[in-house]
């Protein structure tokens, strides 16, 4: 039990994701775009359940991640207006044919959260964004429909009292739920 609280006590310290500012560039260095000025940057408070999924449905389903950002890929390439940015420089890559050979998965990633961005500020959409947020939201709803799953079947260790017990759950790579509360002295 020392050695399960001793982690916990350290994943304590690590995590700030109560209060951590949003993310961005999960697909790394390229971004694809539709309009040559658009500009991939923090812009708000743009964290939240769509951005959780965008980054993290790929950590538990990297197959069906792949089949979205594929779907979004084939739907991108039929604009004319596809431009590809570094998320680095914000510099044009590509346009044009060029770009649309050029774009791969991670940069469909980086447009996913960028459309989420714009959603999150109440930010106008291009219809090429638009075409794209129903894989968005089907993602989502995979990634939710997930998480709720995992919630519902994890094993309650609240009421455990035997350490050797909870350690074999966590070896077996159970998944296990409990509640953590800490007293500030309020």
């Amino acid at each position: 039990m020392k050695l399960i609280m001793e982690s916990w006590k350290s994943f304590l310290n690590e995590a700030k994701f109560s209060i951590s500012p949003d993310e961005d560039g999960p697909g790394r260095n390229q971004i694809v775009f539709f309009s040559a000025d658009s500009k991939y940057e923090i812009a708000g408070d743009t964290h939240g359940g769509l951005s959780h999924s965008i980054k993290h449905y790929g950590e538990f389903e990297p197959d069906k991640m792949k089949s979205s950002l594929s779907q979004a890929l084939k739907k991108a390439v039929t604009f004319d207006s596809l431009i590809l940015k570094s998320t680095k420089t914000g510099k044009t890559i590509a346009t044009g044919e060029e770009a649309k050979t050029m774009a791969n998965h991670n940069a469909m990633l980086n447009t996913f959260d960028f459309i989420n961005d714009k959603i999150k500020t109440n930010e106008p959409l291009s219809d090429e964004e638009k075409s794209i947020v129903p894989i968005i939201n089907s993602l989502n709803k995979q990634y939710q429909k997930l998480v709720d799953f995992y919630i519902s079947s994890a094993t309650d260790v609240k009421k455990i009292k035997d350490e050797a017990k909870i350690k074999s759950l966590l070896d077996a790579k159970k998944i296990i739920k409990f509640i953590f509360l800490l007293n500030f002295g309020l």
